[in-house]
């Protein structure tokens, strides 16, 4: 993780990083949106076995972050490092590729060429 901080510190300022974004934004129930990137963190915590939790439970919780929110590459990046963002931004949906080829097609394709972990987070969202 990103300025010598302790784990517990970074997930600290990931879910305020992720819940300061995502202030005011509703998933379509009407629940805050806050919500649903904390339900992907907990269902990485109870399925994922891979060496990198840090890092995937980092960006379970910013997974949205640059598709939804004003967060910035260079945000991410200066606070949680360049592995993390990579992981963000491998989760981060093309809206315009995904509008023409349709979000089925769209997403197949895409999980086809996930990461391994990549693959675990969006898999861990209960809205794939």
């Amino acid at each position: 993780m990103g300025n010598n901080k302790s784990f517990e510190e970074t997930l600290d300022e990931a879910i305020l990083f992720a819940t300061i974004k995502h202030k005011g934004q509703t998933r379509k129930d009407n629940t805050p949106y806050i919500k649903h990137p904390l339900s992907v963190s907990l269902n990485v915590l109870k399925y994922y076995d891979g060496d990198d939790l840090e890092t995937v439970l980092i960006s379970s919780l910013l997974h949205d972050t640059l598709e939804d929110t004003n967060a910035t590459k260079d945000e991410i990046v200066t606070k949680f490092g360049d592995k993390v963002y990579r992981m963000v931004k491998e989760l981060t949906s093309d809206k315009i590729v995904q509008k023409t080829l349709g979000k089925e097609k769209y997403l197949s394709l895409k999980m086809k060429n996930m990461s391994e972990d990549a693959l675990t987070v969006k898999l861990c969202s209960p809205t794939v």
